[in-house]
């Protein structure tokens, strides 16, 4: 592997963000902006990482150039692009994987791959002018993947997919698109029945560096190795069926088929809260995240259940909520407990006159929606979920205390160093133990189901009721959902938590009438 030394490296390290970044200034506005390269959460030191992400980096170039190079190509519409100008896209499209393919790819096989590559461009430019060319198929794996991704892309627009679906496509896509040029395969006529099988036995023997320790890497779970096959699968279908394709692999039923080794039994009760767990996590978190919680116990819900609550979806005068599941669209109803409303009374926005809905019925500190997604970064915005680590954190730094008065012995009196020190060795303590912590806010949900489960029996299905699980067809359509006997549950799991009958609620009893909140 060559290794770069630090004077040699043009990528400069983000310490906060442990990643790699590189400053470059648009061509078309002279406007400059940092980009963030992947992978993320990587140390300094690591080698392999920069390399990766200078790969990256350059694989991003050569795009950003070739928008420029369309852009430039749409605002001047009488002059088209040169023979000459679409050969060196497609060299600043190929630059990026020129040391491996110098290795990996003899010359035969970069000559197809430069004639691909401008076939691929060529369609490109003619989708972009408008031209008769539109039912071009790229000849490339590359560009077929660039196109299904675009075409992911206008569903995520259109909001027929989740962002976090289209991340997935891409993220496992780009995978396959790696694998597929580091084996030489090239074509899109190259998608086999023996493409799949190489692809299948790499991604069993891959190792998952974001879990895995310095000496020894710990392979991909069942589910991601799932996911992976899955989304490789739903390609391969939708490039036959729009004509991309001449015929499926013989292979690809019972493809996405992976075999767990995991013992079911050791997974139980990893993924749920214990009562008194609710109890101390509800003390020791601000008002703001009380009521997070209380509506994840309360109604089942996820972060994303409760960003895109709406006031319509509230009656104040009965204190139900009465929706349909964000995820599934299946009809729910949860009556709230009497603390839930006058939480949720307190801190609700105000009823918009032109928003549907009535609009957001929470919103952030900041007025940005509690779960958003940057686009620009890639990355999701979580404000409840920051909310609960916030109080992970102070819990375990609460413990830490009592178990280990000595670190947090203060200093001598002007003697920064040593307090910088201190708090250091705190914090690497705080993050030690945060790690071992696997559960996150959406295990509240679990709490609760499981809890009634555990007292009406799984003959009532009032956990899949409390939870909005899909309904048969039988039911769906002509049977109506009543939760009459949903609501005594709801009430029952209220008596069981008691947070209204903590310190901190009762000395707020009377800026906050629990009881008369629903009628307010």
């Amino acid at each position: 592997m060559v290794r770069r030394a630090e004077g040699e490296r043009i990528l400069s390290y983000h310490r906060e963000g442990r990643c790699w970044r590189k400053y470059r200034t648009c061509k078309i506005t002279g406007k400059g902006k940092m980009h963030y390269l992947d992978p993320r959460g990587v140390p300094e030191s690591d080698n392999a990482s920069y390399l990766e992400a200078e790969r990256n980096w350059q694989r991003k170039v050569a795009k950003i150039e070739a928008l420029e190079t369309l852009h430039f190509a749409k605002v001047d519409a009488e002059t088209s692009p040169s023979i000459v100008t679409a050969l060196s896209l497609v060299n600043a499209q190929q630059a990026a994987d020129a040391e491996r393919a110098a290795v990996t790819a003899p010359e035969a096989l970069r000559d197809i791959s430069n004639a691909v590559a401008f076939a691929d461009f060529s369609a490109m430019l003619a989708r972009q002018q408008g031209t008769s060319n539109d039912q071009q198929s790229p000849a490339t794996i590359e560009g077929l993947v660039g196109l299904y991704v675009a075409d992911k892309q206008q569903e995520a627009d259109a909001g027929q997919i989740s962002i976090e679906m289209l991340k997935e496509h891409r993220r496992n896509l780009q995978v396959f698109s790696e694998f597929a040029r580091d084996s030489n395969r090239i074509a899109v006529d190259q998608i086999d029945s023996r493409c799949l099988d190489e692809y299948r036995r790499c991604i069993l023997a891959l190792t998952n560096a974001q879990v895995a320790e310095e000496a020894d890497a710990q392979q991909l779970g069942p589910v991601t190795i799932k996911k992976r096959l899955a989304r490789l699968k739903q390609f391969i279908e939708w490039a036959y069926a729009n004509g991309h394709l001449r015929e499926l692999p013989r292979n690809l039923k019972g493809y996405t088929r992976v075999k767990s080794e995991a013992d079911p039994s050791l997974t139980v009760g990893k993924k749920r809260w214990a009562v008194g767990e609710c109890r101390e996590l509800f003390e020791a978190s601000s008002e703001r995240t009380q009521l997070y919680i209380c509506l994840a116990l309360n109604c089942g819900y996820g972060a994303t259940d409760i960003a895109t609550l709406l006031h319509d979806h509230v009656d104040w005068d009965l204190g139900i909520i009465q929706r349909s599941r964000h995820k599934t669209g299946t009809k729910q109803a949860h009556r709230l407990w009497p603390l839930t409303a006058a939480l949720l009374k307190k801190h609700c926005t105000k009823r918009s006159r032109i928003l549907p809905g009535g609009g957001p019925l929470l919103l952030g500190n900041n007025g940005l929606p509690l779960v958003n997604y940057d686009a620009d970064n890639g990355c999701r915005n979580d404000a409840i979920r920051l909310s609960l680590d916030r109080t992970l954190e102070k819990i375990i730094r609460d413990r830490i205390r009592r178990n280990e008065p000595g670190l947090f012995a203060r200093s001598k009196q002007g003697d920064k160093v040593g307090q910088a020190k201190r708090e250091k060795e705190i914090k690497r303590a705080v993050s030690e133990e945060r790690q071992k912590e696997t559960r996150g806010f959406y295990a509240f949900r679990g709490t609760s189901a499981d809890m009634i489960e555990k007292q009406y029996g799984t003959g009532s299905k009032l956990a899949d009721q409390f939870l909005a699980h899909t309904e048969k067809a039988t039911k769906r359509w002509y049977v109506d959902r009543h939760f009459d006997l949903l609501f005594e549950a709801i009430g029952w799991l209220d008596s069981q938590f008691q947070f209204s009958e903590l310190p901190s609620q009762k000395s707020e009893a009377s800026a906050i009438d629990c009881t008369s909140a629903i009628s307010a």
